[in-house]
């Protein structure tokens, strides 16, 4: 197995957010996966899955990682987000030895 660099992401507050605007968050949620997603693409990244209101990337570095994340909260933080107010995400980087099996990491 070789080190391999993850980035795992969670919206924060996405419960309440669901329960007072179910309507707008189903569009905020999209356009936040996007953002995310071009973020991750962008530092050279994918995504491996998406999970609930959050996502999981595997990227060529350390490095790489610090850029898709900060990609992603300077993305976040320059959108109008309308009836939804601000959407903030929780980001965590990991580096560690795994290996691809099935379209998933393991290790």
């Amino acid at each position: 197995m070789a080190d391999h660099t993850f980035l795992f992401t969670d919206l924060e507050g996405s419960t309440a957010l669901w329960d007072e605007h179910p309507g707008a968050m189903q569009d905020a949620l999209a356009h936040h996966d996007a953002l995310l997603r071009a973020a991750v693409a962008d530092a050279g990244g994918r995504v491996v899955k998406e999970m609930g209101d959050g996502l999981y990337a595997v990227l060529p570095s350390p490095t790489a990682a610090v850029a898709a994340a900060v990609a992603a909260l300077r993305a976040l933080a320059s959108e109008g987000w309308g009836a939804t107010g601000p959407l903030r995400a929780r980001l965590g980087i990991g580096v560690g030895e795994a290996e691809a099996r099935d379209d998933d990491w393991f290790g």
